[in-house]
């Protein structure tokens, strides 16, 4: 997590931007099956992306991650993370029927 975090912070600081970090230690230290380093540039990419278009005045960005243990079948553990990023967005000068249709349509994603 630390090296998706590292890669925006100079964006941070030029753009005036405040990150908060929502990651507990046990996340900080745990490995993932798969490709570690996908993973790592799919997440920067969203933060980013995030970090791009937030609003600077006043802006925030937060990336959060919760961790959640699964049992299996044959006895052992999985351990899911979830991950939530979030931006602070001013719409006081959007009307609430344009906010709707911006996000019409749009899948939700539900995890087990």
């Amino acid at each position: 997590m630390n090296a998706v975090v590292s890669q925006v912070m100079i964006l941070l600081r030029e753009r005036d931007l405040q990150l908060i970090r929502d990651i507990p230690d046990e996340i900080k230290e745990a490995s993932a099956y798969g490709d570690q380093y996908r993973i790592q540039q799919v997440l920067s990419d969203f933060l980013l992306s995030m970090v791009r278009f937030a609003p600077t005045e006043n802006g925030w960005v937060e990336i959060q991650v919760r961790p959640n243990v699964k049992q299996n079948s044959d006895g052992t553990e999985t351990m899911l993370f979830l991950f939530r990023l979030a931006a602070f967005l001013s719409l006081c000068n959007i009307h609430e029927d344009d906010i709707l249709h911006y996000f019409r349509g749009m899948p939700l994603l539900e995890l087990d």
